[in-house]
């Protein structure tokens, strides 16, 4: 079976526990960004009434396990917000027109320093506003094979995050994601895009 079909399972089972940290790890651009990433997600689950209130300001106020906040932490923390950092993560409505996308996921494209122009109009999209984000954000996964990137889309309801995730990995990503509860029942699913 293809890595891309996402359907590979995961080597072991784990815990949800285990799994998020592993999420942290697989989602870093680099060994630094992953320390971090395992750090922040740890504290949350090791420490989760200390973590809430040290960083209140950004953190969803409802209950939840740690896990549950774990993962929230996993994805502000690659959104940028949590450091105030550079952004791995773009967030979208899924009625965004191609040159929309464009605007916003060129950030992620620059952090994880990607050699390749991905401007709508150089794909080949002569009107981008035209044009559904959909369309674009599959026509940039098919580019991003040729340079070993996956990418990704995270669902939330009627929008979601898009980031890359190195090509190899696209299956211990949707396993693990899988495991550490990112499922339709918690509103949150992660798909790996296939290109167009």
């Amino acid at each position: 079976m293809s890595e891309t079909a996402g359907q590979l399972p995961s080597p072991f089972p784990c815990s949800p526990e285990y799994a998020v940290i592993s999420l942290a790890v697989l989602l870093a651009p680099d060994e630094s960004w992953a320390s971090l990433l395992v750090e922040v997600v740890t504290d949350a689950l090791n420490n989760p009434d200390e973590f809430k209130q040290r960083h209140r300001n950004w953190l969803d106020e409802r209950p939840c396990t740690p896990v549950e906040l774990a993962r929230e932490t996993l994805i502000a923390s690659l959104q940028g917000g949590m450091w105030g950092m550079d952004s791995y993560l773009a967030l979208f409505d899924h009625r965004e027109s191609a040159d929309y996308v464009y605007d916003r996921l060129r950030y992620v494209f620059r952090n994880w320093k990607i050699p390749l122009d991905l401007d709508p109009e150089s794909l080949g999209f002569a009107q981008p506003a035209e044009f559904d984000g959909d369309t674009y954000v599959r026509e940039v996964a098919g580019k991003c094979r040729a340079v070993g990137l996956a990418l990704f889309r995270l669902w939330r309801g009627d929008s979601y995050n898009v980031g890359f995730v190195r090509a190899d990995r696209c299956g211990l990503l949707l396993a693990d994601a899988a495991a550490a509860g990112f499922t339709y029942e918690a509103d949150r699913i992660f798909e790996v895009v296939e290109p167009r």
